[in-house]
């Protein structure tokens, strides 16, 4: 199973990738979907019958879906609107809970996934990629896929965590 977390909006891409990668994977992949309804057009996508929608979980049961999922897929588009993720939680959240991630390698995501450790970077609105990358991982031992969700947790759990944060930004205020 595929995980998405997040709102259901255009430029969070979840319509494009059950349209346009979904179809692609082998059926035995499925696609959970946690987060919140935005946009009707996005929400229609939920009645596809590889599709399950949980709705918002509280942090605990998400992290666990991160986990445990064959990878969190954050596949945003170019928006067109001017609007853009910021920094891309989730993604860090998702590597640090032990979660495989594949995001497209636009906006902050550039900031929360360090490509090949927390996660891949992959070419936004790119199924032949995402459907390659995907079908990898899926084709990955148990024990290559547990080795990927070490590493992105040790790397996560390091380089985003509240303590080096806050060593960071004091760092900067002491150089000013």
């Amino acid at each position: 199973t595929l995980l998405f977390a997040g709102r259901l909006v255009a430029r969070k891409g979840l319509s494009w990738f059950v349209r346009e990668v979904l179809p692609q994977l082998p059926e035995d992949i499925h696609l959970t979907v946690a987060g919140t309804e935005w946009d009707a057009s996005e929400s229609a996508v939920l009645a596809d019958p590889r599709v399950q929608f949980l709705g918002g979980l509280p942090q605990a049961q998400l992290w666990s879906r991160m986990r445990t999922a064959l990878a969190v897929i954050i596949p945003n588009r170019h928006s067109g609107d001017h609007q853009f993720e910021g920094f891309g939680l989730v993604a860090a959240e998702a590597a640090a809970s032990g979660g495989l991630v594949l995001a497209a390698d636009l906006d902050g995501y550039r900031d929360s996934v360090i490509d090949g450790q927390t996660g891949r970077l992959l070419p936004p609105e790119d199924a032949a990629a995402w459907t390659r990358a995907i079908t990898d991982l899926a084709q990955m031992t148990p024990a290559q896929r547990d080795a990927l969700r070490h590493t992105a947790r040790t790397v996560a759990q390091d380089q985003f965590s509240w303590s080096r944060v806050a060593r960071e930004t004091a760092r900067l205020y002491d150089a000013l």
